[in-house]
């Protein structure tokens, strides 16, 4: 959870904005709380679709890759 918070505060000062989307709280499914929490606890969603150039994807590349070089 450190590690994905240290990451997601590095973008955030990017301005690349990732989400959370763990869990899904009423979504019909029964899965085991542990296996939620712990895939939540190190998984960012970064938004990507036909509106982003190729240009702005390698900017999230190398965004990931300076946090990376810093991470804990």
């Amino acid at each position: 959870k450190e590690r994905r918070d240290f990451v997601r505060s590095g973008l955030i000062e990017r301005n690349i904005y990732p989400a959370i989307l763990w869990p899904m709280h009423g979504d019909g499914q029964n899965v085991d709380a542990d296996v939620h929490s712990e895939f939540r606890n190190m998984m960012l969603s970064i938004h990507c679709d036909a509106r982003y150039s190729t240009s702005d994807l390698i900017d999230v590349l190398n965004a990931l890759k300076s946090i990376e070089e810093l991470a804990p």
